[in-house]
């Protein structure tokens, strides 16, 4: 066991004031490459719980990652920059995302481009948390081929979730993303493509937020391609599918395939 024992300190509290250092991640893999996490277990990270960042060959298997609900920006995993990932047969509960697979801000683009790719995720339990696997937001080096595949997503806020927005730069390109035969439990909000996501201090700017057409430019993200199917949702509450896009720049093709959907009985149904 990897225990960050953020529990018995401050850092979930006031998590944004900086106290002589930044909230630290709890396992830090920085340009390694064949690299295996197994049996283990890591729980109680003041931030991050795992991050692969600029790494190869990177397999997590039959890990047990555990932070509360209610810990803020703890999340599970988050490769970074890195290629060929597995992450197999995981359970993983935590307060932020489970899984948010990035490549970096635009400052990192412009001196180390490399776009994250070839990951693979498959037999794994994701429960509570904001989202159960994430592309961004920091994905300016773009994010491709991704395969989620045989997982059960539980009592999350989102299950696949996209986001971005302005500023991420024109390398930020996300494609062939793909979940596959997946059982989504009391999952809020099932798929979730939001293109004005605020994250970081100009998050809330005017360029950022601006819901009328813009240049294309160096600073234009875009989505090419994403596939979602074969995908049992059960206890639905907000929305099924929400795809929110730059009106400058359209999403691409998003495929619903196979998608079996059952709304809570309580849930707002907006009349017609």
């Amino acid at each position: 066991m990897i225990n960050g024992n953020a529990d018995n300190s401050d850092w979930w509290t006031n998590p944004k004031i900086r106290r002589g250092a930044w909230r630290p991640r709890l396992v830090y893999l920085c340009r390694c490459k064949s690299i295996t996490l197994q049996g283990i277990t890591v729980c109680n990270s003041p931030c991050w719980n795992l991050h692969p960042y600029y790494s190869d060959d990177i397999s997590i298997i039959g890990v047990t990652i555990r932070n509360p609900d209610n810990s803020p920006n703890t999340d599970g995993i988050d490769p970074e920059s890195c290629t060929h990932v597995d992450i197999i047969g995981t359970d993983i509960s935590v307060g932020d995302d489970c899984i948010a697979i990035k490549s970096g801000k635009y400052y990192m683009a412009r001196r180390h481009y490399r776009t994250t790719s070839g990951v693979t995720i498959r037999n794994c339990r994701l429960n509570h948390g904001h989202g159960s696997v994430t592309i961004g937001s920091e994905c300016a080096c773009g994010v491709r081929d991704v395969l989620v595949t045989r997982c059960i997503f539980d009592s999350t806020d989102r299950g696949l979730r996209i986001k971005s927005r302005r500023g991420r730069g024109s390398g930020s390109i996300l494609e062939n993303i793909v979940f596959d035969n997946i059982d989504m439990r009391d999952v809020r909000m099932p798929f979730t493509v939001n293109m004005f996501y605020f994250c970081d201090p100009d998050g809330h700017s005017e360029y950022c937020q601006c819901k009328t057409p813009l240049p294309v430019d160096e600073l234009t993200p875009k989505i090419r391609s994403i596939t979602a199917r074969n995908i049992i949702c059960t206890g639905v509450d907000v929305s099924l599918l929400t795809v929110y896009g730059l009106p400058e720049q359209k999403v691409g093709i998003v495929s619903i395939e196979n998608i079996t959907a059952h709304f809570k009985p309580e849930s707002e149904r907006v009349p017609a």
